[in-house]
């Protein structure tokens, strides 16, 4: 449950759960629901902190998550104690007039992606994780010439290659890599590819509560 906390025995152990899900019941009761017709998000004055409310779907599953980011540099924090001081601070915070700060999208940006590569390293074959050495060896040369679009290509054959792919369209890019494929060729692999996204995790968020770093919490 991520709770990070000391406990000598299960009864002990059994008594600071039971603490700490009382205090998660009672944010979620406090919370008036109200309809929301698409994502939310707010800037408050306050520290440079965000929680970000998201949702995830995985084998046609929606599992909620929050998402706390604090500290120097920003980082997610999966202590309840933190997170709950983060929401309380940026809850009572007032309405600052100034954009996100980048840093902190950044930092949620390097979460989401991890999450999501992680899967995608886990579904692919050996195959394709050396036909994935090959694309970025071709990116590598190909970004010295600077043809963006190429780029583009390659890059779009490597989220391909990780999501996973059939033997047959693993057999037909190896055949295809070892004539130096022109764009076209790549393309039209890219579009034979059936997509099977059943059990690919989607995300998408929902809300967002940033701070705009006027205040330092200490």
């Amino acid at each position: 449950m991520g709770l990070h906390v000391p406990a000598t025995s299960k009864v002990g152990r059994a008594g600071i759960v039971n603490k700490e899900l009382g205090r998660r019941e009672r944010f979620v009761r406090d919370i008036p629901a109200r309809p929301v017709d698409g994502p939310r998000f707010a800037v408050v004055r306050g520290p440079p902190w965000a929680l970000v409310a998201v949702r995830w779907n995985v084998g046609g599953y929606e599992v909620p998550e929050l998402i706390a980011l604090c500290g120097n540099p920003p980082e997610q924090s999966s202590d309840f104690a933190t997170v709950e001081l983060v929401l309380s601070k940026l809850l009572h915070g007032h309405p600052s007039p100034t954009a996100p700060l980048e840093r902190l999208i950044d930092c949620l940006i390097d979460i989401l992606r991890e999450r999501l590569a992680s899967v995608d390293r886990g579904g692919a074959s050996q195959v394709s994780k050396r036909l994935s050495r090959c694309v970025l060896r071709l990116a590598y040369d190909v970004g010295k010439r600077r043809e963006h679009e190429m780029l583009v290509t390659l890059d779009g054959v490597l989220n391909r290659l990780r999501q996973g792919v059939r033997v047959g369209g693993e057999r037909r890019l190896t055949e295809l890599l070892a004539r130096n494929p022109s764009r076209g060729q790549l393309n039209r692999w890219l579009s034979e590819q059936p997509q099977d996204t059943s059990n690919h995790p989607t995300f998408e968020v929902s809300a967002a509560l940033f701070g705009d770093g006027s205040t330092v919490n200490r």
